[in-house]
This record gives C-alpha cells, structure tokens and sequence, in this order.
C-alpha cells in the first residue's frame, strides 16, 4: 500500500512518513472545520434572537475582531517559536470553545440577546483564518520550496476529505452526544489531537526521515 501511494503520488522514500503525517495532520484540520461550521452556523441560524437578520452586523463584527486578534498575534510571532506559536494558538482555541460551550450552557444574556452564538461565530471566523497560516508555516520547517510544491497540494486534500467525512459524521455524532452544541467537545477533541501530532508525532518522522536519508545517501556513496 505505501508504495503504491510512493509511486501514485511521487513520493520519495525517505519523505514518506512525513508526508503521511502531514496529510493525516490536515485531515483534523478539515474536520474541525466542518465540524465548526456546521455548530456555529447551526446554533446562531436557528436562534429567534439572531438568525440570518442578524448576519451583517456579524460580518463587521468579526472583520473588527480578527483586526484586533491579528494585531496581538503579530506582536508574538517573534517572541516564540513557530511549533510553539501553532501550538499555543490551538490551545486558546481550545479554551474559547471550552468556554462558549459553557456559556451555551448557563444560557449567557445581556438585554436578553444570547452573546455565546455570535461569539461562536466569530471564533469560526478566526479558526479558519489563523489555523491555516500557522500550517503553511509548519510544514516549512520540514519541507522545502521544491517538496512544498510536489507534495502540499495533495497534503491540502487531506482537509478536503476530512470535511467530508466531517459533513457525514455529524448526524452520528449528534445522536451520540445529544445536541448541536455538545458537538463543540467533539471539536476540542480534534483540536487536542492536532496539538499532539505538532507535539510528537510529525517531529518524531522527520528525524526518522532525516535518518533514512542519511542512511542511503551513506550506503551510495
């Protein structure tokens, strides 16, 4: 099977596992964002007190936001490490849906508007933003220009087919979990398991990989 996948994709040998790795990455990343969307659209869509009407002054809202957040993650770019940047900008991820699921919970409102949907919302708004720029900058670190423009747009479908599986899944898990909203732990879920491959996985295959290489290169000479 792998080298069936070497062959189809021109995969080399020693680039196999990280290639895998990645793609594998990338499939978490698109279902967290089919999962994400369909929660937010679905919560703030159906809600009396937001619904589609209220649509437009979300659009300014979050254009505002993601000014403000972007302002504050350049400021930080510098001070950390690319691995470290990816992972701590998962990790307040993973708190904002922790504590707009909370606040979904306790039902959350001021002058009666539920404020946990639109906040909901614009967090999607700002995953799908900052997720894949931290991305492109990760995989720099193990691929370069001429690997990067072999093996990322097919490490791109990885998200493609996480999406699908994604859309499909969500009828089962709402019936495993009880509502749209407890879909929300299902995405920290994921959201953990992509900080665990930046963590422990992808970095481990690339030294592996820069072992084989080494090791064949070795051997021809």
């Amino acid at each position: 099977m792998s080298n069936f996948i070497k062959r189809l994709f021109n995969v080399r040998e020693d680039e196999f596992l990280v290639f895998i790795s990645f793609f594998v990455f990338y499939f978490l990343i698109g279902l967290q964002f089919s999962i994400g969307l369909s929660v937010s659209e679905a919560l703030f869509l159906s809600h009396p007190k937001v619904g589609p009407g209220f649509l437009p002054y979300m659009y300014i809202f979050n254009s505002l936001v993601i000014i403000v957040v972007s302002m504050v993650y350049g400021s930080f770019t510098d001070k950390m490490s690319i691995p470290s940047m990816f992972k701590a900008v998962l990790a307040f991820f993973i708190g904002l849906v922790f504590l707009i699921r909370l606040a979904i919970s306790v039902d959350i409102q001021v002058m009666e508007f539920p404020i946990a949907l639109p906040f909901l919302h614009t967090l999607f708004v700002m995953f799908t933003n900052m997720v894949p720029n931290n991305f492109r900058a990760f995989y720099g670190l193990y691929l370069d220009v001429l690997q990067s423009k072999r093996l990322v747009p097919i490490i791109l479908t990885g998200g493609r087919y996480g999406g699908i599986v994604g859309g499909f899944s969500i009828p089962i898990l709402v019936a495993i979990l009880g509502n749209v909203a407890n879909l929300l732990y299902f995405w920290i879920a994921t959201i953990v398991a992509s900080i665990f491959f930046i963590t422990a996985i992808i970095p481990d295959v690339s030294i592996f990989s820069l072992d084989s290489e080494f090791s064949a290169r070795t051997k021809s000479s």
